[in-house]
């Protein structure tokens, strides 16, 4: 049996190429796998039980607004504590704050009120907040530039891993106990993998910090003095309107349909192996062919525009399931441009790379803006019969906005000679 296990694991190593990174970037890899399994209740289901609790998608979009204003003021508090302390420990407040979300969900669960529906949006955020921060800079710290695609390549592997196995798992204990009680279990169940994931993150090398203080001011000087820069970062507010809702809406959509969440995990089932599929093809064709992102891009666009609109003829099960399987697969050619931009202008000199955690912190507000305009835009249609057609084919035909400012930005880096 151990041999067979060995196997198992050597090929596993092999199929995912895990000899060309470093055991520090393995480390870190598997605490971000802890973490995606510990943070999977939340960000899956967590947003049905907001929608049963609420009685409908109001309370949903009031938690996500709250997360998404708040996150970016919680990546600053955690800059200021890498500053004093280590990148690393920030690993550790992020998984503490979502054992206490946990916590608050066991007693929304007995006493339902709006107050305590705040309070979990609040230390979610800050949660993810130092989370977010410490996995920027384990990227940047723990992988080298040449291998930085294939890192995020793995780590969308991953992703794709959790988001498999774990809703179906998490989808069929729900469906098995009457009322909250599926949701009781599997919260203590993601508290319990958080905790042990917090022990490991103590494990990490400690890496220290180039400045002893925040340097937000400098970082957003560079941000609206740099052209490139200004124009990556509208690119990031216009990828957010369409981030922040996509993250959660059509699992919604389709509760909304069937209000049951083993559909919903099937939906989800789907959506991770389609994920785990693009991000191998997007990988492999641009290590072998060099083609241009923006290409990808543009056809990633052009399909998601024209699968949208056909949500205004029918809006049912089959054809949400279908629009959402459809951008799964492309959402990863429409994400990563500006993630490369931002990148390549923060390792373009010495300045710029010893301000990795303020840079990302100005770049998260883009984004967190954008995100708050997405749900804002949903709120003001709410009334409309045709809402949820409406936003989506917004916020994706938002995106050609995104493409024409990173279009924009990667001209300006080349002007400038980098």
């Amino acid at each position: 049996m151990a041999e067979v296990v060995k196997r198992v694991k050597e090929k596993i190593y092999s199929a995912l190429n895990l000899e060309m990174f470093s055991n520090n970037f393995l480390k870190f890899s598997s605490i971000h796998f802890g973490n995606l399994v510990g943070t999977s209740l939340i960000n899956t289901f967590i947003n049905t039980l907001f929608y049963r609790l609420g009685g409908g998608i109001k309370d949903v979009l009031l938690f996500n607004l709250i997360v998404f204003a708040i996150t970016p003021f919680a990546k600053i508090s955690a800059v200021c504590f890498l500053k004093k302390k280590n990148f690393t420990q920030n690993f550790i407040v992020s998984f503490l704050a979502y054992i206490v979300v946990y916590i608050l969900f066991f007693a929304l669960l007995l006493f339902r009120s709006l107050i305590l529906t705040i309070m979990v949006a609040i230390v979610f955020a800050l949660g993810n907040g130092f989370y977010k921060i410490a996995y920027s800079l384990s990227l940047t710290q723990y992988i080298g530039h040449n291998r930085r695609g294939m890192a995020m390549n793995l780590i969308g592997i991953y992703s794709g891993f959790v988001t498999v196995v774990i809703p179906i798992f998490f989808g069929q204990v729900i469906s098995l106990f009457k009322g909250f009680i599926g949701y009781g279990i599997l919260i203590g169940f993601s508290g319990g993998v958080l905790l042990k994931t917090l022990f490991s993150a103590k494990e990490l090398k400690k890496i220290a910090e180039p400045t002893t203080y925040p340097q937000f001011k400098k970082a957003i000087s560079i941000t609206f003095n740099g052209k490139a820069w200004l124009l990556s970062s509208l690119g990031e507010l216009c990828q957010g309107v369409r981030e922040g809702l996509i993250g959660f809406l059509p699992a919604i959509i389709l509760f909304e349909i069937v209000q049951k969440e083993s559909i919903v995990s099937v939906s989800i089932l789907l959506t991770g192996l389609l994920t785990m599929v693009a991000n191998k093809i997007y990988g492999a064709i641009l290590e072998r062919f060099k083609l241009s992102k923006k290409s990808f891009m543009q056809m990633a666009l052009h399909i998601l525009m024209l699968s949208a609109m056909l949500l205004f003829f029918k809006l049912n099960i089959v054809t949400i399931i279908i629009w959402t399987l459809l951008n799964a697969f492309f959402q990863v050619y429409v994400t990563n441009p500006t993630l490369s931009i931002f990148y390549a202008l923060t390792n373009r000199d010495k300045e710029n790379n010893a301000l990795k955690p303020e840079l990302f912190v100005v770049k998260s507000f883009f984004s967190a803006l954008g995100r708050c305009w997405g749900i804002l835009l949903l709120f003001s249609i709410l009334s409309c019969n045709k809402r949820y057609p409406i936003i989506l084919l917004a916020v994706t035909g938002m995106q050609y906005l995104t493409l024409y400012f990173c279009s924009r930005a990667e001209a300006a880096m080349k002007r400038e000679g980098r």
